[in-house]
């Protein structure tokens, strides 16, 4: 499930396994929609914690 995480601000998009024991489960896809779409062509899904950690090392890198 693709859904705000509002415990941040802003809040960022996460994809979330409705079968999922907590937040802790989320895997961060994008810092906004408008973003996500930009880079979706390009990413696609980002579905476990690799790719979760090479999305936020970008993020961090970008000015």
């Amino acid at each position: 499930m693709l859904t705000y995480d509002f415990r941040q601000q802003p809040p960022p998009l996460v994809l979330l396994d409705i079968t999922a024991e907590g937040w802790d489960a989320a895997i961060h896809q994008a810092p906004s929609f408008a973003a996500l779409m930009a880079e979706f062509p390009t990413t696609g899904w980002r579905f476990d914690a690799e790719d979760d950690a090479i999305a936020s090392e970008g993020e961090r890198q970008q000015p």
